[in-house]
């Protein structure tokens, strides 16, 4: 089994894109997707939340978010997470911002 490159990959669910790419994400109005991919750093766990904030901005105001469940979407345990830097794809909507395709940043 091959593994394609992270460019070949859709940003929004990690399928790799194809002609089909239409059927499972069709494209915005726009013609490109939408959003862009942001890399964060987890500051803090405290019990069962976790911090986090950009990466490339260290006075940026941190997040919050349950540790289990950011965890799981990088393959790690919650205790593993403090200092860990990871991606994810941010695409604005109605309500605010989707957060997708977390990926943990290798360091």
């Amino acid at each position: 089994m091959t593994i394609p490159p992270d460019d070949a990959l859709c940003g929004l669910c990690g399928r790799p894109t194809d002609a089909r790419q239409h059927d499972h994400h069709p494209e915005p109005a726009g013609g490109r997707e939408a959003g862009e991919r942001v890399e964060y750093v987890v500051v803090e766990v405290r019990g069962a939340l976790a911090r986090y904030r950009r990466a490339d901005d260290p006075g940026a105001r941190a997040h919050r978010t349950v540790a289990p469940d950011l965890a799981a979407r990088l393959g790690v345990g919650p205790a593993d997470l403090a200092g860990r830097h990871f991606t994810c794809r941010q695409v604005p909507d109605p309500d605010g911002v989707t957060m997708s395709d977390f990926r943990l940043v290798a360091r």
